[in-house]
């Protein structure tokens, strides 16, 4: 029985001795949290230097850059609203703004511009009346504007459009 009380006594002793050190799991989680906070610093320095590596220096536009473009002039026509061609519901065109570039060479062109406007809007008013909503497309767009190039050129005796912008929204 002493060797009984012995070990009881031993085993009583071993549990109030208090533990030595963090328990396994605390360890464990610190060792997580620690390795998750390199991963993150080490991702955002990567990052940034994979940002930087990629930025290009823009160099400024210089005269000498644009010297080889032409001068151009811009007269506007306006907006325009029309139904398109399209048998299975109804789809309409808005443009925002068409505008026509001409060369500053040609010094009488503005005047005629002006008193050719509801003449070029009758004619883009007809263009658009008669396209699909193919027009909507960049293929499309661009045969609009060429469609309108031709036509406008046709009618100048002024000058000669060199090209047309235009905001085009299908609804």
């Amino acid at each position: 029985m002493a060797e009984e009380e012995l070990v009881e006594e031993g085993e009583k002793e071993k549990e109030k001795k208090p533990k030595k050190g963090l328990p396994k799991m605390v360890i464990m989680g610190l060792i997580a949290v620690i390795v998750i906070i390199i991963a993150c610093v080490v991702a955002i320095v990567v990052s940034k230097k994979m940002i930087e590596a990629k930025k290009i220096e823009i160099e400024p536009i210089k005269e000498k850059h644009i010297a080889h473009l032409p001068k151009l002039h811009t007269h506007k026509l306006g907006e325009f609203l029309a139904k398109l061609v399209n048998p299975e519901e109804p789809v309409y065109v808005r443009i925002e703004s068409i505008a026509i570039a001409y060369k500053v060479e040609y010094e009488f062109l503005p005047k005629e511009l002006e008193e050719r406007n509801l003449q070029m809007r009758d004619i883009v008013n007809d263009i658009l009346i008669s396209s699909t909503p193919e027009i909507g497309t960049l293929e499309g767009k661009k045969a609009f504007k060429e469609k309108l190039l031709y036509e406008f050129n046709h009618i100048l005796r002024d000058g000669q459009i060199e090209e047309i912008y235009c905001e085009l929204i299908l609804q």
